[in-house]
């Protein structure tokens, strides 16, 4: 909360605009996506998706680093 205050207070000193023009000009759809986000992952974690994927994939990527890029890569195209 100090750093944002002082960086609110720095853009202010700097540019002489308030508050109300910080929130106009927030991208809140990109803060809510990213919240969103969050809640997700920090749901799916709680229910245990995480425990599961690395059980299943851990012996499959002990083996070397080119089988975890790869099992990576294809878990990233799956979602």
């Amino acid at each position: 909360m100090v750093g944002a205050f002082l960086l609110i207070l720095l853009r202010w000193y700097k540019t002489k605009t308030g508050l109300s023009e910080i929130v106009k000009k927030t991208p809140w759809h990109v803060l809510l996506f990213a919240f969103n986000m969050y809640v997700l992952v920090y749901g799916l974690k709680n229910v245990g998706l995480n425990d599961y994927i690395v059980s299943n994939l851990k012996p499959l990527i002990m083996d070397s680093p080119f089988n975890a890029t790869i099992h990576q890569y294809l878990l990233g195209k799956v979602s």
